[in-house]
């Protein structure tokens, strides 16, 4: 082996052991009723409701499914470290906690802890506070991170979505 990839194959390990080390963490997540597409749909009318999932479709959906289905939806793509004891671990419970929180594995609306209104407050306070995606996911997977342009794309369809539900 040459020097630089001991060198690049160690650095790797320790990046994988600090993520799993930060990741050993209790989850805390309380039990909380999640609401449906049927028991958010019930509120909004169907003609409200095209009108946000046309522009989520069209505009939305390929930046989230980039940064944010890997662990809000049922379609993870793991990464080559996924079944190393430790981080598995961590990867697992991220997930799980993640879609405790927020399942955008059918679409829009959401399934989520609450209204269509309220979840999409939430997702645009991670976008403006770059809370989401996590930092610890973002070291290994840089491409995450939303760039100005989708952040303003982002934004332009929570501020269109939400005057739409007012």
């Amino acid at each position: 082996m040459t020097s630089n990839f001991k060198i690049n194959l160690t650095l790797l390990t320790l990046g994988v052991l600090i993520i799993t080390m930060v990741g050993v963490t209790a989850s805390g997540h309380e039990k909380v009723q999640h609401l449906n597409h049927g028991d958010k749909a019930k509120a909004v009318s169907p003609e409200v409701l095209a009108k946000i999932n046309l522009f989520y479709e069209s505009s939305v959906k390929s930046i989230f499914k980039n940064s944010c289905f890997d662990c809000h939806s049922s379609t993870t793509r793991y990464p080559w470290y996924s079944e190393i004891p430790g981080a598995k671990q961590v990867i697992q419970n991220d997930i799980a906690e993640a879609k405790s929180h927020l399942d955008m594995s059918d679409g829009f609306p959401f399934i989520g802890h609450g209204s269509l209104k309220e979840d999409l407050e939430a997702i645009r306070k991670s976008i403006k506070d770059e809370s989401m995606p996590p930092f610890r996911y973002r070291i290994l997977h840089g491409s995450s991170r939303l760039s100005d342009e989708q952040k303003q794309t982002v934004l332009e369809w929570f501020d269109s979505s939400i005057a739409l539900l007012k």
